[in-house]
């Protein structure tokens, strides 16, 4: 059933943001350096631009993708529930020719493999290659590289399973008249046969490297898992919750984004891979 609902940003301190809520004028803030130098404005705390030529895909699909951008930040900010909303301006950049697709790519991050998007934080830029006959694909590569973007706007570098499986989540987003859908990802499924303890050790130990590698496949397919099943449950979107206002109040330093997990899932790391394990064989 579905559920409704590379760099690294500074976050200014707690007292500062204290501060801020005494400012009734202040509609949200834009973060610059993690102690101070923040800017309260009254303007919107979200924002989508295209930055190619709007001819690089139907209309309707646009609008879609615009909408279901809007609707990831939306959910991003009701499981954070941040008592003043944060800044996001998310651009999207369409390539239909790879050719073109690459020399952006080179451009800004040449460091990354063989991909067909990826995301900008400077330029607040998401980058997505168009697939010209499967039009699911190329909006599930333009939601996953925004989701990315909302991410890195709210906790700064975070580990690769919470980020990924956020991301592999938003990507399956549908918006209806009931509101935003998660659907389940059917490209997982065939990786998903069983979990155990050691399972999730493997995702919240996997180094960044490993996912980048040809068999990575099983991670993407677990942290995608592990959040989707946690947003079916009060007490797992409560964990997850918990976790990304952990992760972002921690994000000017170093944190354990799992040890936040497993301290506020009833009953701890044991019981969340037993339930996850559970739960998959219902998928």
């Amino acid at each position: 059933m579905p559920y409704r609902t590379a760099h690294i940003l500074r976050r200014l301190p707690v007292l500062a943001l204290c501060l801020l809520l005494l400012s009734p004028g202040a509609a949200a803030v834009r973060l610059s350096e993690c102690q101070g130098n923040f800017e309260a404005i009254r303007g919107p705390a979200y924002s989508f631009s295209l930055q190619s030529e709007r001819d690089v895909l139907p209309a309707a699909q646009l609008g879609d993708i615009e909408a279901s951008a809007n609707a990831i930040y939306q959910h991003w900010a009701a499981l954070i529930a941040a008592p003043v909303p944060f800044v996001v301006d998310v651009r999207l950049a369409l390539f239909s020719g790879l050719a073109d697709f690459e020399q952006r790519k080179m451009a800004l991050a040449p460091e990354l493999p063989d991909v067909t998007g990826f995301y900008a934080w400077d330029e607040r830029l998401a980058v997505a290659l168009t697939h010209p006959t499967r039009p699911e694909q190329t909006r599930r590569r333009a939601l996953h590289e925004i989701s990315h973007l909302i991410t890195v706007s709210q906790l700064g570098g975070a580990p690769h399973w919470l980020a990924e499986g956020l991301a592999e989540v938003h990507e399956m987003v549908v918006v209806t008249a009931d509101g935003p859908e998660f659907q389940v990802n059917e490209r997982h499924r065939s990786w998903l046969t069983a979990t155990d303890q050691q399972a999730l050790a493997e995702l919240f130990l996997a180094q960044p490297e490993a996912w980048y590698a040809s068999d990575s496949q099983r991670l993407y397919a677990l942290s995608w898992s592990l959040v989707y099943f946690l947003l079916q449950s009060t007490e797992g979107r409560g964990a997850l919750g918990f976790t990304l206002q952990q992760a972002s109040t921690h994000s000017c330093g170093s944190y354990d984004a799992s040890a936040f997990l497993i301290r506020a899932y009833p009953g701890g790391g044991s019981a969340l891979a037993r339930d996850w394990a559970r739960w998959l064989r219902t998928v």
